[in-house]
């Protein structure tokens, strides 16, 4: 087999990814992008079509040190096969998985040894303890993302500290406006897509205030097309979405 190699992109340029290569991965060292008004990273929503499909192969080509990524989402992938992660893999940097057959306790046991991981994409069902775990054990992530959250706000919360996390990708429909205002708080927080969470107008006010945020993806959620068009008027350097289109005064805007 002779899988495409799969580096992530440097430290600042994880995240500014655009285009095609587009929110689902993050972190080796590549000349640095800047962020565009094209789509969100690549590091929260993209699948790697020319990754290699066997989790055997992957976790290989880690411990050869010839590869520091694993993104693996076509099927949950078992504890046996995510206890081969505690040896030989603390180079990975990027972990993209189904983790929805693997306990809570195993999960913590192997990231634990995984300390340069920088982005972390779980596809399965993530509680709240599971949250707080991530937000004090990986102090170097820089992009998180958990389209299956079954948080709520303490959650959301215990990443308000977080000072490398620059892109958060979230479905979570127990979190609601105080939520939102704690991922604010995340100091260099550049990147936000938030799916089905329970927010309104209330919060838009905060996001527009959110200096360093570059790009805001909304999906669902009970803000009116009212009020977002208020915080694009507010925020025009925002590159924003609602429900994957741009808003009609939008100035970014431009067909997909």
């Amino acid at each position: 087999m002779n899988p495409t190699r799969n580096r992530p992109f440097g430290s600042r340029g994880i995240v500014a990814m655009l285009g095609a290569i587009v929110l689902a991965s993050a972190c080796g060292r590549a000349p640095q992008q800047s962020a565009t008004d094209s789509e969100m990273p690549k590091s929260a929503n993209a699948a790697d079509e020319t990754a290699p499909e066997d989790w055997d192969v992957f976790v290989q080509l880690v411990r050869e040190q010839d590869e520091n990524a694993i993104r693996f989402r076509s099927r949950p992938v078992s504890k046996e096969e995510f206890r081969m992660l505690l040896e030989g893999c603390d180079g990975l940097m990027v972990l993209e998985i189904d983790q929805s057959a693997i306990s809570s306790e195993l999960i913590h046991q192997v990231l634990t040894k995984l300390p340069g991981l920088r982005q972390l994409r779980f596809d399965g069902p993530v509680v709240e303890s599971d949250l707080k775990w991530i937000a004090s054990n990986l102090p170097e992530l820089t992009v998180l993302n958990l389209p299956q959250g079954e948080f709520g706000n303490e959650g959301v919360q215990a990443l308000s500290e977080h000072s490398k996390l620059e892109l958060l990708r979230i479905g979570a429909p127990n979190v609601n406006n105080d939520g939102v205002r704690a991922i604010l708080e995340i100091p260099n927080l550049r990147f936000l897509h938030l799916i089905n969470v329970s927010i309104d107008d209330q919060v838009l006010k905060d996001i527009a205030k959110k200096n360093s945020l570059e790009s805001f993806y909304l999906d669902g959620g009970g803000c009116s097309e009212e009020g977002l068009s208020e915080l694009v008027k507010a925020s025009p350097q925002l590159h924003f979405h609602w429900n994957q289109l741009h808003l009609n005064n939008d100035p970014h805007s431009h067909p997909h």
